[in-house]
């Protein structure tokens, strides 16, 4: 009972958020212009930024554990609206809605810490969240410390919300798998946009495997992340850590068979999955 009524609760805000204005508003937000060059301003608007992605996370996080797919509908009804009322924004005469401006989001912060690094700006904390939100709405499940069920790891049955899931996966693979150094994902997975970054953007990995179409496994297998991702499991397997274990385990079995031998990266990945595996 104690279960059933918390579920609810997450439910009934989720619901009352869905019916107010918070889409739009955490629309605007994340669209709002970051003001590098103003000293004052940049680190208020970053922070606030952080605050809409965490709570975006969670509200698509809730949407994901909704069995009854009623929270699903009512959100993307709510964002829906607010993109044909007006309420999408996005830079250069471009419409916006709450996903695409996450996306977005992650993608500029991405691009400004590849070229500038974090700096005395909470940068990092940004690239965090936007990790967060995007991989909740790519359909990564809500990771909550040791909590976790199997099927977390696993392709999800197709539902009412897969299409949307699978084109915000599309949208995100676009930019973050490559095999150049401009490759963002890859680089998030050994701590380059700090430690902080490093669980969120393997679960945003193991979110675009398990939600994107199939070819996104291959585009995964090639596109450099399997070195990082052999270390983390490794390393998982020796300090006892079984989340980030089960799904670095579960990207080699999906990812591995797609990963070419025709360069040296190539050959170093199949190299690092041996390791892993004989270890």
């Amino acid at each position: 009972m104690m279960i059933l009524s918390v579920k609810l609760t997450k439910m009934v805000v989720l619901l009352r958020r869905s019916d107010s204005a918070s889409a739009p508003l955490m629309a605007r937000i994340g669209s709002t212009k970051i003001e590098y060059h103003v000293q004052s301003k940049p680190v208020g608007t970053i922070l606030l930024k952080v605050a809409a992605c965490e709570i975006v996370a969670s509200t698509f996080g809730i949407v994901r554990d909704d069995a009854s797919g009623i929270a699903g509908g009512r959100l993307y009804i709510a964002i829906d609206d607010a993109a044909a009322g007006g309420g999408g924004y996005g830079g250069r005469g471009q419409r916006q809605d709450l996903t695409t401006g996450c996306i977005s989001l992650l993608q500029s912060t991405s691009v400004h810490m590849q070229r500038y690094g974090g700096g005395d700006l909470p940068l990092p904390e940004l690239s965090r969240a936007c990790l967060l939100a995007v991989g909740s709405i790519c359909g990564a499940a809500i990771f909550g410390g040791k909590v976790f069920k199997a099927s977390d790891f696993s392709i999800p049955v197709e539902d009412e919300l897969t299409s949307r899931r699978r084109d915000a996966c599309v949208a995100v693979c676009a930019f973050m798998m490559g095999r150049d150094s401009s490759a963002a994902l890859p680089s998030m997975l050994v701590g380059s946009y700090g430690e902080e970054s490093v669980l969120p953007a393997l679960r945003l990995a193991l979110a675009l495997v398990q939600n994107g179409p199939m070819n996104v496994h291959a585009q995964v297998g090639q596109s450099g992340i399997l070195i990082p991702i052999t270390d983390i499991l490794k390393n998982a397997l020796i300090k006892g850590e079984r989340y980030l274990f089960s799904a670095s385990l579960s990207l080699i079995r999906y990812c591995g068979p797609h990963a070419s031998t025709t360069g040296t990266s190539d050959l170093a990945s199949l190299a690092s999955i041996r390791d892993a595996v004989r270890t």
